[in-house]
């Protein structure tokens, strides 16, 4: 799947996933390829992209995610990689 990570601080993160894990304001939430459509609210916490065996961690503040046609388009008030 393509995702797409917007935050005001850095220039739009766009790549390919085979997941992702999600701090959602009530728990974490996976997406893997194929996912159904939803939307979340996102809160501050760990965001998690793994591909092809790699897995890149970035702390991140509070945001939404729209899934969507095997793309997932991340909003997040900051975003800096761990």
């Amino acid at each position: 799947m393509i995702f797409e990570i917007y935050s005001p601080e850095s220039p739009c993160l766009k790549g390919e996933a085979k997941s992702i894990v999600f701090p959602c304001t009530d728990g974490e939430l996976c997406v893997m390829d194929g996912h159904m459509p939803l939307a979340a609210s996102l809160g501050d916490g760990i965001l998690k992209i793994r591909s092809d065996g790699d897995t890149v961690s970035y702390r991140t503040g509070d945001g939404f995610t729209e899934v969507r046609n095997n793309t997932v388009i991340i909003y997040v008030n900051k975003k800096e990689r761990i």
